[in-house]
């Protein structure tokens, strides 16, 4: 008879790895030497790791949020402008199946803030290789961007998945302007993301808002 508390199978893959995990070593336990040939130690190691490549893939998509917010935040503006809409698209992707991985394995919530703080930093390189690719950077231009990102607040989960994508993946002619529209339903992007939406912004308005 199975535990009707146990995390199941179908609503939430994450914590009933964990679980079958922990129920195969107190199982382990009680069996002793009479295993009958089963190879607990390595039974639970690959029972375990399903858990772990659930999560490997949600702090994928969180870092790629991450790095084409950074793209996005440090390329310089006249070279931000031509890609600005691509990232954005990018940036809605990556949130959907951060959202899809979250409702399919809800015992990932909890963590959700430690593993964007985590992708922060472990982002740093993939933000700055993005930018250098637009932005064709010096090597001391490179270094400064280094510093500069180490210095910023990591965005909060809240702010990573801070707006309805939904509602913004339905809207087919959207512009920029659709990102600084004072109402509830325009995106919230962290601090240092937002400013640098706005410099695009601008620069668009003075320039070939085509570009954008």
């Amino acid at each position: 008879m199975q535990d009707a508390k146990a995390p199941r199978y179908e609503e939430d893959f994450y914590s009933w790895s964990l679980d079958q995990a922990n129920r195969l070593r107190q199982l382990q336990m009680r069996v002793g030497n009479d295993s009958q040939g089963v190879d607990f130690e390595n039974v639970i190691e690959e029972v375990e790791d399903l858990s772990g490549q659930v999560r490997r893939i949600l702090t994928g998509h969180i870092r790629q949020v991450i790095t084409h917010m950074g793209a996005i935040a440090y390329t310089h503006p006249d070279r931000a402008a031509t890609h600005i809409s691509h990232w954005l698209r990018e940036i809605e992707v990556f949130r959907s199946n951060i959202i899809d991985t979250l409702d399919e394995n809800p015992g990932l919530k909890g963590q959700l803030d430690q593993l964007c703080n985590e992708q922060w930093r472990r982002s740093i390189s993939q933000t700055v290789q993005k930018v250098q690719e637009v932005g064709e950077l010096s090597n001391a231009q490179e270094r400064e961007l280094r510093e500069r990102i180490n210095q910023e607040s990591p965005p909060s989960a809240e702010e990573i998945l801070g707006f309805d994508w939904q509602l913004h993946e339905q809207r087919s002619d959207k512009t920029i302007d659709d990102y600084f529209k004072e109402d509830s339903d325009a995106p919230r992007f962290p601090v240092f993301l937002h400013d640098a939406l706005r410099r695009i912004h601008r620069l668009a308005q003075k320039g070939d808002p085509s570009r954008v």
